[in-house]
């Protein structure tokens, strides 16, 4: 068993890694927390293009959840300028689930994910989308107001979290009764055009192969 050396007690014992144990039954809400997992717990997205390895860190990642679905969307990128501009700068990661439970082979079969590269440069629609996150405060991010929009019977949330040099924040809220406009705006946007993307814009690493590390 490894030892966790950032873990320690008031006696300066060091604590003892335990591997999380899916083997047993899973509810309903544990299955949730596992697909959410899946999702936004992704540490880097590694591809290699014309034999240059361009490894992804999350920047804006944001799921619409209610109780039957998932549904998210991951934007990721370099943090710096690629030393060829016609390589992919950036990746928009689209993930859903529908509500199943009972073992981690149930609850993994209804979760799709997929990945799609993407240059930023001379591409208007996507530098519009990476300006919205250039200077992003706090307030503006973290901002609610309330509404009442009454779409269901089910309680809908969004979740996200943002990550720059200056900010790393993670919150949630409930989408019935409370709203962000930048939150939102960028979710959409996101979706809207990772479904362009994949079909006109988006990059195929070479060998077709691409590595995912999580938290």
């Amino acid at each position: 068993m490894a030892v966790v050396p950032w873990e320690f007690d008031l006696s300066e014992q060091n604590a003892i890694e335990v591997k999380l144990d899916y083997s047993g039954y899973i509810s309903p809400a544990k299955a949730k927390i596992i697909a959410l997992e899946k999702m936004f717990k992704v540490a880097t997205i590694s591809a290699e293009f014309d034999d240059e390895i361009i490894v992804y860190d999350p920047m804006f990642l944001c799921s619409k959840s209610n109780g039957v679905s998932i549904e998210f969307v991951g934007l990721y990128h370099t943090g710096f300028e690629l030393d060829a501009e016609s390589l992919p700068d950036i990746c928009i990661r689209r993930s859903s689930w529908e509500t199943s439970f009972g073992s981690l082979p149930e609850v993994c079969k209804k979760l799709s994910c997929q990945t799609s590269f993407i240059c930023s440069k001379d591409d208007l629609e996507i530098e519009t989308i990476m300006s919205m996150f250039q200077d992003v405060s706090v307030e503006k991010i973290t901002t609610l107001s309330r509404v009442s929009r009454g779409e269901g019977n089910t309680i809908d949330t969004f979740e996200f979290s943002f990550s720059s040099e200056l900010l790393t924040l993670n919150t949630s809220y409930f989408y019935d009764s409370c709203s962000n406009v930048f939150v939102e705006s960028a979710y959409q946007k996101l979706i809207d055009y990772w479904n362009i993307a994949k079909i006109n814009s988006s990059f195929v690493p070479d060998n077709g192969l691409f590595k995912i590390s999580y938290n």
